[in-house]
């Protein structure tokens, strides 16, 4: 404690903020104040270091190799700090999520409640968009990303697999008897992505080319609702599936089920699951998601 009151506690903030975020600006925005007040409680805090912590260029602002030693103290020291805050004020936590829209419409907001009902202190907002969220700079706390491969520089975990399987409305199920009898019915196509019926028609010996032209649409929510209305067969996978098909407004016509590669990645910035509200949001995903699963893959 002795070394700490040396220390200005302002410019330990705002070296957090710098090594968190990149720049002066996007620190100044975090903070509250000027990228002028950011820079001044640095160079204080650097003065007392006696040593740079940052070298500032047209790109921003990079860490020294003192500067690179500290940072992970710091931000562990903060997210502790932010811990006691929500200890102390338990009605001010807020947690945003940014989600993919199809699974955050389809298969997130409806069982948000169960969480928020686990831990009433915490505010969820959820931020749905396709575009991948610089996390270093935009005020999102965690990411639900749809992806291949984990994202240099965050921290990264694969939630779940997904799996692609044909669905349909229960009243086009009795001229579905086999596979190839997908060839005498529409088939709804997402425009641009046709990776996962090519997938599963290969699976079974079938090609797409061999089947005929169907509704084609540029969302995957509107193939799905096509499906619905009995239009032709959709490919779904499991989160936006899982409710019509738990609903009996959609049924699997046949028990097969393919991969492309494509997961659900739960994505933060390094040290984010230290502080308690994304810990918590990711144990409850997680949980639910593997508590859900089971019912996926024996349905």
């Amino acid at each position: 404690m002795d070394q700490l009151n040396r220390l200005p506690l302002s410019g330990l903030r705002a070296a957090e903020a710098i090594g968190r975020l990149g720049t002066l600006r996007a620190a100044a925005d975090a903070l509250g104040i000027t990228p002028g007040a950011v820079s001044q409680r640095l160079q204080a805090l650097e003065t007392v270091t006696g040593r740079p912590l940052f070298i500032r260029g047209p790109q921003g602002m990079t860490p020294t190799e003192l500067g690179a030693e500290m940072l992970p103290h710091l931000q562990a020291g903060f997210a502790r700090l932010s811990d006691a805050a929500t200890v102390l004020r338990p009605d001010t936590c807020s947690l945003t999520i940014s989600a993919a829209p199809l699974l955050a419409s389809r298969w997130l907001i409806w069982r948000l409640s169960d969480f928020e009902a686990e831990n009433p202190e915490i505010r969820i907002r959820i931020e749905p968009t396709d575009r991948i969220v610089d996390l270093r700079v935009e005020d999102v706390d965690l990411c639900l990303r749809i992806g291949r491969k984990p994202w240099p520089g965050l921290d990264c975990e694969r939630l779940h697999l997904y799996s692609y399987f044909p669905v349909c409305a229960p009243s086009l199920l009795p001229r579905l008897s086999s596979p190839a009898d997908l060839a005498q019915v529409p088939l709804i196509r997402e425009r641009d992505h046709l990776e996962s019926w090519e997938a599963w028609l290969a699976a079974e010996g079938l090609a797409l080319g061999d089947m005929q032209p169907g509704p084609d649409h540029g969302d995957a929510g509107l193939c799905l609702d096509a499906a619905m209305t009995g239009r032709g067969v959709a490919i779904a996978w499991d989160t936006i599936a899982a409710d019509p098909l738990a609903r009996g407004t959609l049924v699997r016509p046949f028990p097969r089920r393919v991969t492309t590669g494509l997961a659900i990645w739960l994505v933060g910035m390094p040290g984010t699951l230290s502080r308690t509200a994304p810990r918590r949001f990711a144990a409850w995903l997680r949980a639910r998601l593997a508590s859900e699963r089971a019912s996926w893959e024996t349905a």
